[in-house]
């Protein structure tokens, strides 16, 4: 493989967010990069007498076609001098006049970086990002379906998930992916709707819930909830055992913090107990698989109906 690269798709974020990953597996800084306006220029020697890493932005079909000729025609020797250091030629024009630059780069030996390699590929874009990094199976499945076919809402937290190491990836959950998405200005974070449910307020929770879904997917909805309601079924197990535990001793027991979050779920345990903290979860199950594609119906009505069973389930 030598340092020559091209990265196409509709999503300038995309683009730009491979062009920097690019950079970084290459073993460059930003300050030891330099934007061209024509493919010949790479390779050339800068003020300081060293050679930087081009990047070159095709902002048109015109400018595709001719650098295309550029490299179908160019020498052993001018291939050589731009792929050292390197160039990495960037695109958001429409991939079918992106074809031939595609495949002379593939037969150079150079890296070809397409969102969706063709409409045969069954991997979603956002899955083939997710793959990439180290995340556990929960963490990863959600991440997925949260961005859909928007994969590019997502992606300033994959570059900075990126940045940690695989052992810090590992032990990322939803929460703390959840707590870092993006939010529109002025919306109402979806973990909001927790205090109101668990505390049985099924006409706070419904009002809640539908301002959340203005401007949040209503799986992060779903998801912060499994995770709750998975902690209350834990805590009310723990305390069918042993009924006179605290909060502190909960914590200790399921190794988990003794903190705001903790003390709701206990109390919501403690009203319920553990048979219908498990219904709850089947609830939610139940739901899960509807507004994935199990029904046809509404997956906001099958999400309200939902919060009206288990918020009731803890007025007990």
């Amino acid at each position: 493989m030598v340092n020559i690269a091209f990265v196409a798709d509709k999503s300038e974020a995309y683009v730009a967010f491979e062009r920097d990953r690019l950079i970084k597996e290459w073993g460059f800084e930003w300050d030891g990069t330099r934007n061209i306006q024509k493919i010949a220029e790479a390779g050339a020697a800068s003020l300081f007498g060293e050679a930087p890493l081009s990047i070159l932005t095709l902002e048109d079909k015109d400018q595709v076609k001719e650098t295309a000729d550029k490299i179908k025609n160019a020498s052993v020797e001018e291939l050589a001098r731009w792929a050292k250091p390197g160039i990495i030629i960037l695109t958001s024009v429409d991939r079918t006049s992106t074809k031939t630059i595609e495949k002379l780069v593939a037969e150079k030996n150079g890296v070809v970086v397409l969102a969706k390699e063709s409409s045969k590929d069954k991997k979603s874009p956002a899955e083939r990002l997710v793959n990439d990094l180290h995340l556990n199976y929960e963490a990863k499945t959600f991440l997925k379906e949260f961005a859909g076919d928007n994969y590019s809402s997502i992606l300033s937290l994959l570059k900075t998930l990126g940045d940690l190491k695989p052992e810090q990836q590992k032990n990322i959950t939803v929460d703390d992916l959840i707590v870092r998405l993006p939010q529109a200005p002025g919306a109402i974070p979806p973990w909001e709707i927790e205090p109101a449910i668990l505390r049985g307020d099924t006409t706070k929770a419904i009002e809640l819930y539908r301002r959340v879904a203005q401007t949040s997917h209503f799986l992060i909805v779903l998801s912060i909830l499994k995770n709750k309601f998975h902690l209350v079924f834990r805590v009310a197990a723990t305390l069918d055992s042993h009924p006179r535990y605290g909060l502190e001793q909960i914590a200790k027991a399921l190794s988990v913090p003794n903190n705001y979050p903790l003390r709701l779920a206990y109390d919501a345990a403690k009203k319920m107990g553990p048979k219908q903290a498990l219904q709850n979860l089947e609830i939610i199950a139940s739901t899960e698989a509807k507004v994935k594609g199990g029904s046809a119906g509404d997956p906001h009505i099958a999400m309200e109906s939902m919060l009206i069973r288990i918020s009731s389930s803890t007025k007990r």
